[in-house]
């Protein structure tokens, strides 16, 4: 269902894509709830690909008085949106710093494991074969076989080294936040 509302003679249609808004259909919980809108806060690293790499629920109450919840609920949901950012409402909730920081220090360390044993990898798979053969005379095919195999070996480095730069964007984290669920007395 989308609302129009109409704060500051500005039309403004609600509520934006991925959001949602709830109305409490029974007795209890809206009693329950009182004058409070009931805000649930998705804050999500997601890596250079925009997948989501871990998650964290922010819950809140916020007040809002009974009179302007009668009388222009969309317009108390876009108030409460637009003065209380996502970003805002998280640092309401003190366990999402810490979940910020676990997640993002164990996304670190794995990426940073992932990223050694992949250079162990190509440093071992990346070296020049010896020029320690012995040709014949008039016989070049020990040249030849070593020269392609050195081909083969730059060829590898090369993809290698793709891969290690694909691996490195990949460890890329951002944190997005937004406003998944209001739920209205």
């Amino acid at each position: 269902m989308s609302i129009t509302a109409l704060p500051d003679g500005q039309p403004v249609q609600y509520p934006p894509a991925g959001q949602a808004v709830a109305f409490a259909r029974r007795r209890r919980l809206r009693s329950a709830l009182g004058s409070h809108l009931i805000v649930i806060v998705e804050s999500r690293l997601e890596d250079a690909a925009g997948r989501s790499v871990a998650s964290h629920l922010t819950t809140l109450a916020i007040g809002v008085s009974g009179r302007t919840l009668r009388d222009a609920v969309p317009g108390a949901v876009t108030a409460v949106l637009r003065d209380l950012s996502p970003a805002a409402m998280v640092s309401l909730d003190p366990s999402c710093t810490a979940w910020r920081l676990d997640s993002t220090h164990d996304h670190d360390s794995f990426w940073e494991s992932r990223l050694a044993r992949e250079r162990a990898i190509a440093a071992a798979r990346c070296t020049l074969l010896s020029p320690g053969f012995q040709p014949g005379l008039f016989d070049t095919r020990a040249e030849r076989a070593n020269q392609a195999g050195n081909d083969r070996t730059r060829a590898l480095a090369d993809e290698i080294g793709r891969q290690l730069t694909a691996a490195e964007h990949a460890a890329f984290i951002a944190v997005r936040e937004r406003v998944v669920l209001i739920l209205v007395p």
